[in-house]
């Protein structure tokens, strides 16, 4: 996978206007806004301590899957497992 600039640069040649920079937030406003986060995406984001507290951490096939505590509580791969007796 490239790095993002360059996907960016070319976004901007064909939606000139259209991208605005975001500033890296503190962990728990990121988390907070975006209410998912993949690993590459916390550390493009995000600033400070990772994770942030209350921060529900789901491994994936790509990597870890960082939710806040509410997106969480509404997630379908934080359901528990039914098992059978």
């Amino acid at each position: 996978m490239r790095p993002p600039p360059p996907y960016w640069k070319r976004f901007e040649e064909l939606t000139p206007g259209l991208l605005t920079a975001t500033e890296a937030q503190g962990s728990a406003a990121a988390l907070a806004r975006y209410r998912s986060l993949t690993d590459p995406g916390r550390t493009l984001l995000t600033t400070g301590q990772w994770p942030p507290a209350a921060t529900v951490w789901i491994t994936t096939g790509n990597g870890p899957l960082w939710l806040h505590h509410e997106e969480a509580a509404a997630h379908p791969a934080t359901r528990s497992v039914q098992r059978l007796p």
